[in-house]
């Protein structure tokens, strides 16, 4: 079998569970995934400081794609790329956005986000100025060449413009291979670790 038909296949699983775990939602997946009060849910937690931290980093082999982008409106929605995904809850915007992720280009588990009202000349204004809600963005670490050996510390992190990483709410599916950050506003978003 081919690289790309496995590719393709691991890209259709991640989907398929992603989607799963969104239908447990009422209307909002994201935000009622967090509410629920079961020991199985998803808890969201910092728990340690950026500036003592590695960044995890591993390339996406040659066959997966790089960038993604779709159009969402208030109702919400998803975007995916290579294993990735952004879940944008009903509510987060106020109408049809185009919203583009691009993986990170360094090496690094990471991507840069822009959300950019239809119709604006403004790019990233949407996601420049913060959500009504908060989104969910869900990297894979599969490919990572790095993971620490305990992979549940891991977080996702905003990427400053000076260099410094402020650590977002985060969860970890060890069984997945995934790392689930809560995100308010747009810029680059990279996974860490405690070093």
């Amino acid at each position: 079998m081919t690289k790309r038909f496995w590719a393709t296949l691991l890209s259709l699983a991640t989907f398929g569970f992603v989607l799963v775990m969104a239908s447990c939602a009422d209307q909002n997946p994201v935000g009622s995934m967090l509410n629920i009060e079961q020991p199985d849910a998803i808890h969201y937690t910092r728990s340690f400081d950026a500036d003592y931290a590695k960044i995890i980093a591993g390339e996406v082999p040659d066959f997966t794609e790089r960038y993604n982008s779709a159009i969402i409106d208030q109702n919400g929605g998803s975007l995916y790329v290579s294993g990735n995904m952004l879940l944008v809850p009903r509510g987060a915007v106020s109408g049809p956005t185009k919203f583009e992720i691009q993986l990170a280009p360094d090496g690094s588990i990471g991507a840069e986000l822009t959300a950019t009202a239809v119709g604006s000349d403004v790019r990233n204004d949407v996601g420049h100025a913060g959500f009504r809600r908060p989104l969910t963005l869900i990297f894979t670490y599969a490919y990572a060449n790095n993971v620490p050996d305990q992979p549940e510390l891991m977080r996702v992190a905003w990427r400053k413009d000076d260099g410094t990483l402020e650590v977002q709410p985060s969860y970890v599916d060890t069984h997945h291979k995934m790392v689930y950050g809560q995100i308010y506003h747009f810029t680059p978003y990279i996974v860490i670790a405690p070093s």
